[in-house]
C-alpha cells in the first residue's frame, strides 16, 4: 500500500514537469519550423468557409464564359477545345466591350490548320486586350509540346500568365501557387487583376476567398458559351467594362476542392479560383496576414502565462466565473473576430496546444509545490 501511495505522491510533480517541458518545446516551435504555423487546415478552412468576407452583389470587374458539353455539342470532340469557338468567343467578348479577354487553356499542340488560324487571326486582332495563360510542368509535358507552346505565345503581344494551381496534400486549393521554374514568371490571376485596375501592393500566399453575395446572386457572373453567342440571348451587353475569362467547364475535368467546399460541397473550376485570386488583388483590402515567427512566438508566451495564471486561480478556488473554460470560449470567439473583422489568421493549432498544457501547468504548480515541500522536509 505504502508502495502505490508513494508512486501517486509523484504524479503532480511528473504531470507539472511533462507540462512544462511540453510548453517550452512549443514555443520553441514557429523558430525551429516556421511552416507548422500554416499547417492548420482543420481549423482554417472552416473559418474560412464561414466568415470569409461577401460583397453585396456580383463582383463588379470579373466574368466567366464556360464552355461546357452543351456548348460542345455541335463539334466532334470536347478536348482540345474547338479553336475557332474560341475565336468566335474572344471576337464576341471584345465587341461586347470588355475590358480584356483571358483564354484559361494552354497550347501545345496544333488541331485542325484552320481552326488554328481563326484563332490566330482573332488573337492577333485583341492586340493589348488579351491575357494568355502558360503552363511550363516539364513532368507532363514534351520538348515539343514546349516548343509549341513558345512559339505559341511569342506570336502575341498580349501578357502571358501562369496557370498553375496549388493544391495542398489533401488536394485542397488554400494558397497561391509560386512561380514555377520556365519563362513565365507573374500569375495568370495577377494578370486579369492588373487587367481591371488592380494596385495590389503584394501579392499574399494566403487566397481571400469569396462567400456568396449577400443578394443571393453568384459570386461572378458567368455565362455559357452558347448562349452568349446566341444573337437573340442578349448576354453580351453584360460583359461591358469586365476582364472576361473564357475556359472550359466539365464535370471531371479541371475541377477542385477549396475551403468553400466544406459548407458548399462543390467543387471550384480552375477560373473560378483563379477569378478569386484575382478579385482580391483588384479589391485591395481584403487579404489575410499571418503571424511571423517572431509574432507568433510572442503570442503563444502571452497565451501561456494566461492560462498558468487561470489554472492557478481555479486550483485554488472551487468556483470563479472567470475559470479556464470561460475563457477558452472566450479565446475562440477572439479568434473568429480577429479572422472576420482584422483579417488576421492566428496559430489556432498550437495556441490551443499552448492553451491546454498551460492550464494543465498552472492547475498542477500548487500541488507540484506541495510534494516538493513535502519531501524537502523528509530530507537529512
Amino acid at each position: 500500500m505504502k508502495q502505490g501511495q508513494h508512486a501517486v505522491s509523484w504524479y503532480p510533480a511528473a504531470l507539472w514537469l511533462a507540462s512544462l517541458l511540453g510548453l517550452l518545446g512549443l514555443l520553441c516551435v514557429p523558430a525551429v519550423a516556421p511552416a507548422l504555423l500554416k499547417l492548420e487546415h482543420w481549423t482554417a478552412d472552416w473559418r474560412t468557409a464561414l466568415l470569409s468576407d461577401r460583397l453585396a452583389t456580383t463582383h463588379p470587374s470579373l466574368a466567366i464564359v464556360a464552355i461546357n458539353s452543351a456548348t460542345l455539342e455541335p463539334y466532334p470532340f470536347l478536348l482540345p477545345v474547338d479553336r475557332g469557338l474560341q475565336a468566335d468567343l474572344v471576337e464576341t467578348v471584345l465587341r461586347a466591350g470588355a475590358r480584356a479577354v483571358a483564354l484559361d487553356f494552354y497550347y501545345t499542340k496544333g488541331t485542325i490548320p484552320d481552326a488554328d488560324d481563326r484563332l490566330k487571326r482573332a488573337l492577333a486582332a485583341a492586340d493589348g486586350n488579351l491575357i494568355l495563360g502558360a503552363y511550363e510542368n516539364t513532368a507532363s509535358l514534351k520538348e515539343t509540346q514546349l516548343a509549341y507552346q513558345y512559339a505559341f505565345l511569342s506570336n502575341h503581344r498580349g501578357p502571358v500568365g501562369y496557370l498553375d494551381l496549388n493544391p495542398d496534400r489533401d488536394n485542397v486549393v488554400r494558397s497561391r501557387a509560386p512561380p514555377p521554374p520556365g519563362r513565365y514568371r507573374e500569375s495568370f490571376s495577377a494578370r486579369l487583376a492588373a487587367a481591371a485596375g488592380g494596385k495590389a501592393s503584394a501579392t499574399p500566399d494566403r487566397i481571400a476567398w469569396l462567400l456568396p453575395p449577400a443578394d443571393g446572386g453568384p459570386t461572378f457572373l458567368r455565362i455559357e458559351a452558347h448562349k452568349l453567342l446566341d444573337p437573340a440571348g442578349g448576354q453580351a451587353a453584360r460583359l461591358k467594362d469586365r476582364v472576361v475569362l473564357i475556359a472550359g467547364e466539365f464535370p471531371y475535368f479541371d475541377r477542385h476542392r477549396t475551403p468553400l467546399s466544406l459548407t458548399t460541397g462543390a467543387e471550384m473550376t480552375g477560373a473560378e479560383i483563379h477569378a478569386h485570386m484575382a478579385a482580391e488583388l483588384i479589391d485591395a483590402n481584403r487579404s489575410y496576414s499571418e503571424l511571423t515567427p517572431f509574432e507568433a512566438r510572442i503570442f503563444l508566451v502571452g497565451l501561456a502565462a494566461l492560462a498558468v495564471t487561470l489554472g492557478w486561480r481555479f486550483q485554488a478556488r472551487r468556483f470563479d466565473v472567470l475559470d479556464w473554460r470561460v475563457v477558452s470560449f472566450a479565446i475562440l470567439a477572439a479568434d473568429a473576430l480577429m479572422f472576420k473583422f482584422a483579417h488576421l489568421v492566428l496559430p489556432f493549432t498550437l495556441a490551443a496546444f499552448a492553451w491546454v498544457l498551460g492550464i494543465a501547468l498552472g492547475v498542477q504548480t500548487r500541488g507540484a509545490i506541495a510534494w516538493f515541500a513535502h519531501h524537502r522536509t523528509r530530507l537529512p
